[in-house]
């Protein structure tokens, strides 16, 4: 699996970042949020999120985790009219092999009252009714029977001292929601910088890859072993993590 997330509109970081990649290797892609700036108009969507990557968007399946910029402009409530999921909404879940993945929205990252949304938000809301779907999304059999199970979620569910509004509530409310469901890992991204959550740190029982946006992620799953590494425009492997059986 290749992941990217982050790359708001860069063309060029973006083709650098996917270079290399051969789709007969891949078996899926992640774009994890805020490919895009904002939501302008469907032909600077295709332009920056699927055109840099068209040797493997054409060839590999892909699903797109929204962030909190896609978000945002002009045709930001047809997101969902160019990326379709299972459940009509931004998050959905899916069985790939022995591997469930949660894939999850966490909205913005302020409070729905902050004046960049002037008065037209309400993730609040959003993000109860996601729980509600995540509570009862959890209990599936192909989901609770998978050996290994992955949440992909933007913003990551983390508590650190600079956290803003959502990651806070995200930790506090998803967090006990996954590790009952027995979560392996999250990845995320956000925050433009790499980091990695061990168990523990913020109520989660899974540790949290949140990858750089000047980096690509690649994931292997090999039976209930995870392999992780980061890879900059220039082929360099950056951070490698391995998590080995259940975490």
């Amino acid at each position: 699996i290749a992941m990217f997330n982050d790359i708001h509109c860069n063309y060029e970081r973006f083709r650098n970042l996917a270079k290399g990649l051969d789709p007969k290797d891949l078996d899926l892609i992640i774009l994890n949020g805020d490919i895009a700036s904002h939501m302008a108009s469907a032909d600077s969507l295709i332009k920056h999120v699927y055109q840099p990557i068209t040797h493997l968007s054409s060839k590999v399946p892909s699903i797109y985790a929204r962030g909190n910029h896609e978000g945002r402009g002009r045709e930001f409530h047809r997101f969902e009219d160019f990326f379709p999921t299972s459940t009509g909404e931004t998050y959905f879940s899916f069985r790939m092999g022995n591997t469930a993945f949660l894939v999850l929205d966490g909205g913005e990252d302020k409070p729905d009252n902050s004046p960049e949304y002037s008065q037209t938000a309400a993730y609040d809301r959003f993000r109860a009714e996601e729980l509600a779907w995540l509570k009862e999304e959890v209990k599936k059999p192909e989901i609770a029977s998978a050996p290994v199970k992955i949440a992909v979620m933007h913003i990551p569910s983390v508590k650190f001292q600079d956290s803003w509004y959502s990651e806070i509530w995200l930790a506090e409310n998803f967090n006990p929601v996954l590790n009952e469901a027995g979560v392996d890992l999250m990845v995320s991204g956000h925050h433009h910088k790499y980091s990695f959550v061990e168990k523990g740190h913020s109520g989660n029982d899974f540790p949290i890859l949140i990858n750089s946006n000047k980096e690509r992620l690649d994931i292997l799953i090999n039976g209930e072993d995870i392999q992780l590494q980061t890879v900059n425009e220039s082929g360099n492997i950056i951070n490698t993590v391995s998590i080995s059986g259940k975490n």
